[in-house]
């Protein structure tokens, strides 16, 4: 009996021992809630701490362009070469040329092939912060026009070019990083200014007093007065690349000689007064030095 009574104790105190391993294996509600709260805590910050690091490498990736974009700002020296394509209003000259032929009665067929402008650039020098000064020296196709006549069946060509070299001293101001508006003034002498009228045969056509051929030389040297407005994007911090608008004014006297093909001596003719406008879209590269 006693062996018995013993066996039911160890079975009663095994018994409640399973029982108070389940209990404590179960959590109680508020146990659970303070999990969940620390559970959810933790998301947060990690949510907040990535947040923040998203925040800081897009302000670095902001800060890295802008200062950049500021880089040409900041320079002291920098060497600019632009390239564009000119588009002319038509000038004093042109207008006469191109109406050359109107009126004669005995010329017929008249052809007009007028290219007012063209290719254009210039390379330029600047000192400065945000306020610059420097020079420039570029290159203004002025035009090129072909005319054609017909005169008793001989069909007879007018040719006529002039060119500029501007050299100006140029300024030019950074309104906000990359955007800039800027001026210039210089002397733009001509070069390539000629006219001629040939035959068929490549002969130039006599005329004139004295009779000589049709043969003419122009010179000048013209006034220009430039404005431009543009924008420079950097690619570095040494290098920008951006686009402008450039616009050109030349004011000049013509002198107008005819070449004497069998004598050393031109002889001149008459001052031509002219004036000239081009528009100029160009591509510009820039180099800090």
């Amino acid at each position: 009996m006693i062996r018995n009574t013993i066996i039911l104790l160890v079975a009663m105190v095994s018994f409640s021992g399973v029982l108070n391993a389940q209990v404590k294996k179960r959590p109680t509600a508020q146990e659970a809630a303070a999990k969940a709260k620390a559970d959810a805590d933790a998301k947060a910050k990690a949510a907040e701490e990535s947040a923040k690091n998203k925040a800081a490498d897009l302000q670095k990736n902001a800060t890295d362009k802008l200062a950049a974009a500021t880089a040409v700002d900041e320079s002291k020296f920098n060497i600019s070469v632009w390239g564009g394509y000119s588009f002319s209003m038509k000038s004093d000259y042109t207008k006469n040329v191109e109406g050359m032929f109107e009126g004669v009665s005995n010329i017929t067929n008249k052809s007009n092939d007028s290219k007012l402008g063209g290719i254009a650039g210039a390379a330029e020098f600047y000192y400065g912060g945000n306020f610059q000064f420097g020079a420039s020296v570029g290159y203004l196709k002025g035009h090129d026009i072909t005319r054609k006549a017909t005169n008793s069946g001989t069909e007879y060509t007018l040719n006529a070019k002039m060119d500029y070299t501007p050299i100006m001293g140029a300024v030019r101001y950074f309104i906000m990083p990359g955007l800039y508006a800027g001026a210039g003034l210089g002397i733009a002498p001509v070069t390539g200014g000629t006219e001629t009228f040939k035959d068929p045969a490549g002969n130039y056509v006599q005329g004139g007093t004295p009779n000589v051929a049709w043969n003419l030389s122009y010179s000048g040297q013209a006034i220009i007065v430039q404005g431009r407005v543009g924008y420079d994007y950097a690619l570095s911090n040494n290098v920008s690349i951006g686009i402008a608008g450039i616009f050109s004014y030349l004011q000049l006297e013509l002198e107008s000689f005819k070449q004497v093909t069998d004598s050393t001596t031109n002889t001149k003719l008459e001052n031509i007064s002219n004036s000239q406008l081009l528009i100029t879209p160009a591509l510009v590269i820039t180099y800090k030095l």
